[in-house]
């Protein structure tokens, strides 16, 4: 005698509800990219002792074939915000045409590092320094995990190796951070303006 459980339809009923896990499904090509994606982004839970700063870059090309016109934004925000809400200071930059995107995230996350190492002062670490971005490749390079072996990039590497080097040499405890760029929307924005308004670009309130 055969079971209700042995039919072809209630088998592949239970077969379904099995395999119908979260994972499975944000990965199921029935689903578009984009809707892949959002399942699968988390947001870095929050160090609200820490000082975070965000950096992106823009390079844009202008019509077929044309070369790259790029531009840079950082952000900063304060201890105890946990980089959430609308940022303390920030600073955009220019940098023409012809010039790579890698360039304009380095000069972005340089920004960062910069005025880190400004607002530091020797023998008296601050708080915690987070600074993140959404080119995994630039923070995985700053960090020392890949190398760097792109000429035009040569002296923006060296400089963020050189300020992150002179930070922890004080004593500061500082961490480079990739996240996705749902959670880079400031910098892109400063960034994407910097390319759009060359003419206003450099430092606002704060930095």
């Amino acid at each position: 005698m055969i079971s209700p459980l042995d039919t072809p339809a209630r088998l592949a009923e239970i077969v379904g509800q099995e395999i119908r896990c979260p994972w499975l499904v944000a990965c199921s090509a029935t689903l578009c990219k984009k809707e892949r994606r959002r399942a699968r982004v988390r947001a870095r839970p929050p160090d609200f002792r820490a000082i975070y700063y965000r950096f992106d870059g823009a390079s844009r090309a202008q019509g077929i074939g044309g070369a790259g016109v790029a531009g840079w934004g950082a952000a900063g925000w304060p201890a105890g915000t946990g980089g959430e809400g609308a940022p303390a200071a920030s600073i955009t930059g220019f940098l023409g045409r012809g010039v790579s995107n890698n360039v304009s995230e380095y000069s972005g996350l340089q920004a960062c590092l910069a005025r880190a190492e400004r607002e530091t002062v020797a023998d008296h670490p601050m708080h915690p320094v987070v600074i993140q971005g959404d080119s995994a490749l630039v923070l995985q390079q700053a960090a020392g995990k890949c190398a760097c072996r792109t000429a035009g990039l040569g002296d923006l590497f060296d400089a963020c190796r050189r300020l992150l080097r002179t930070l922890r040499a004080r004593g500061v405890e500082i961490r480079l951070q990739h996240i996705y760029r749902e959670f880079n929307t400031v910098a892109d924005g400063l960034s994407n303006e910097a390319v759009d308004e060359p003419e206003a670009c450099g430092p606002r309130a704060g930095w």
